[in-house]
């Protein structure tokens, strides 16, 4: 796909309007604005032949186009794709100067459409990511209007003309199978093909003559009392009843008419008096909205002027929308959020345009759940159908929490998950931003985060030490465990034990605790006593051993002295707070005496250790002597 144009208002339409001397028009107006889509040059007379569009979910509009006298004719299409307008060749095409593809779109967002292929076939085109292109019918068909529709059932409904326009034909496609019949008595060239509530067809056709045909559910049903129209198009209101937009083709008036069956009879309005000049138009088409007021875009030959009537049947107002060149500007009327939206091309400049009242709706995401992760994370998903299309551009979403900001994500995502949530309450929404502005926010969704101790905690006597050991919690999100003796914090360590060498003789409690994503400590463990009883020889020796440093704190480093009253195997270690050896500084038998050493703050590699509490532990034999010292940077 290449880019070809972008996506902006304007506004030199409004100003050449002003000097057209139609300022009050104008100010029924003031609520339209016009959008180039796409650089479409080349077609009859520099004209494009026809456009159709349908709208996605989302709101964004798909169109379709047709040049039948480009030196290679094309079957292109035109779609926003969230940041721009992108415009593609989709088929080579067959030689037509009124035809115009049919397009529709079903449940799933796959868009159909008819069109005159190359050799002059029915052709229809499918696409669900990439496109697929069939003839439909073996026969050649006319030149002129082809049209299609999808219904509620993803059925796809074409009406299309034979050669000579003296052939209505129509085509379903039901599982992958087309069903083609000829309707003996209607009308050629295809105006329009409309579904009603029982997703029925009705065909509007001309030449010769015009006439109105629908199926009953058991056979064609043909009209022929229609008035004397030029081009026509046909919607049918809440009741089914037809309700027709045409040029009128008698007693050289031409003007723009509206005409219903409400009750039996065909009445005829005008609408916009002389709005062609000794020619009937080829361009209008009508549409009602869901308050039941039918909008019709059309082209007035004698001015050069896309316009657009609104009303009902006896009460119709007109307004001027742009200025283009003389000849057929390929004009496509749709309803989407009760807003009228026209396609139309301009042949001077050689521009697609797309004009419409809607400047788009902020729509609010929904259906917000969290469920708790890993014991301690949240993943949020919400459902959002981004009713702002192409016009309220969405840009990000914004998750709060207790009406707080906490998270900005694109807007390609609707859903995330938030890590490492301390223990206590969360309350979480959701809005949607576009550009500059935000939607009202989403439900609220609610969770508890509680973290999970370590469990099984148990304490046993060893050689004159202490081993711990206990059960890991749930969840992977633990950084390490931190070990208390009598409220005193002794070892942090990552493995689900360890062994304390340092305690005294006495009474004391342990416990232990878990540290999530190294920020949130959790409750203690069940606590353990251990009574610890040091033999007679420990006591003398560890009373007769005198140990400590100075300065303390300390940076870049600290002496370290110590006494033995007697000869013994001595080991002098530096461990940190998790209990893991960092320096061993002597391990040899001394004879009784004083020493002491300097401690650089390195470990046994050399490695200067960062700020923090130390541990130093004279060992001698089965006895031993700690104490903390502080390394201050």
């Amino acid at each position: 796909m290449k880019i070809r144009g972008s996506f902006y208002i304007n506004f030199s339409k409004v100003i050449t309007l002003l000097f057209l001397g139609v300022l009050p028009v104008l100010l029924l107006a003031q609520t339209w604005s016009i959008y180039d889509v796409a650089e479409l040059s080349g077609g009859y007379n520099g004209s494009v032949a026809g456009s159709e569009f349908v709208f996605d979910a989302s709101g964004n509009p798909h169109i379709f186009s047709y040049h039948p006298r480009l030196s290679s004719p094309q079957l292109k299409y035109t779609c926003w794709d969230g940041e721009n307008w992108i415009t593609e060749d989709v088929a080579p095409a067959g030689l037509g100067i009124n035809t115009a593809p049919g397009v529709g779109i079903d449940s799933d967002g796959n868009l159909h459409v008819a069109y005159l292929m190359q050799g002059q076939y029915l052709g229809y085109a499918f696409y669900d990511g990439e496109w697929t292109i069939e003839q439909v019918d073996n026969i050649t068909i006319s030149s002129s209007w082809l049209r299609l529709v999808v219904d509620e059932n993803d059925v796809t409904h074409i009406a299309y003309t034979g050669l000579n326009q003296g052939n209505l034909r129509y085509a379903r496609k039901i599982d992958d199978e087309w069903q083609i019949e000829s309707i003996e008595g209607a009308g050629g060239t295809v105006c329009s093909i409309v579904l009603d509530s029982e997703d029925l067809p009705w065909i509007l056709s001309w030449l010769p003559g015009y006439t109105l045909t629908h199926w009953d559910g058991e056979a064609w049903q043909i009209d022929t009392t229609l008035p004397a129209m030029g081009e026509s198009y046909l919607a049918l209101d809440d009741q089914d009843r037809p309700q027709i937009s045409y040029y009128y083709a008698g007693e050289g008036n031409y003007d723009l008419r509206f005409c219903t069956k409400n009750s039996g009879e065909w009445v005829n309005y005008i609408i916009d008096p002389g709005v062609q000049q000794n020619k009937i138009g080829w361009d209008n088409q009508i549409q009602i909205d869901d308050d039941g007021i039918m909008h019709i875009a059309y082209f007035a030959h004698n001015a050069c002027l896309i316009k657009h009537a609104w009303g009902t049947a006896d009460n119709w107002e007109t307004e001027v929308l742009d200025t283009i060149d003389m000849w057929q500007p390929a004009i496509c009327l749709n309803i989407y959020n009760n807003h009228p939206f026209i396609t139309y091309h301009d042949n001077i400049e050689e521009q697609l345009r797309l004009a419409t009242t809607y400047s788009g709706e902020m729509s609010t995401p929904e259906n917000l759940t969290a469920q708790v992760l890993n014991v301690n994370d949240v993943n949020l998903f919400w459902d959002h159908n981004n009713q702002g299309g192409i016009f309220m551009n969405l840009t990000n979403y914004r998750i709060y929490n207790y009406g707080v900001m906490i998270e900005e994500i694109p807007a390609s995502d609707t859903q995330y998950i938030i890590t490492g949530l301390d223990e206590g309450d969360y309350s979480f929404r959701v809005t949607a931003v576009y550009g500059d502005s935000e939607s009202e926010m989403s439900n609220t969704a609610e969770v508890s985060i509680s973290l999970i101790p370590p469990a099984d905690f148990t304490a046993e006597i060893e050689g004159g030490n202490v081993y711990c050991q206990w059960q890991a919690p749930e969840g992977t999100n633990v950084s390490l465990y931190r070990v208390y003796r009598d409220s005193e914090l002794i070892i942090q360590t990552e493995e689900v034990e360890c062994l304390d060498e340092l305690a005294s003789s006495g009474l004391h409690v342990y416990w232990v605790t878990a540290l999530y994503n190294d920020a949130y400590e959790t409750a203690p463990s069940n606590e353990v006593e251990i009574n610890l009883v040091v033999s007679e020889d420990q006591n003398e020796v560890s009373g007769t051993m005198q140990l400590s440093n100075f300065p303390n704190p300390f940076n870049p480093q600290t002496k370290i002295s110590f006494l033995l009253t007697k000869s013994a195997d001595v080991k002098l270690e530096i461990y940190n707070l998790k209990g893991q050896k960092i320096r061993e500084l002597v391990s040899e038998h001394l004879q009784a005496s004083e020493y002491s050493l300097i401690w650089d703050g390195r470990n046994d590699r050399g490695k200067l250790m960062p700020s923090g509490i130390y541990l130093y532990s004279l060992k001698t034999g089965e006895h031993s002597v700690i104490r903390k010292m502080n390394l201050l940077k």
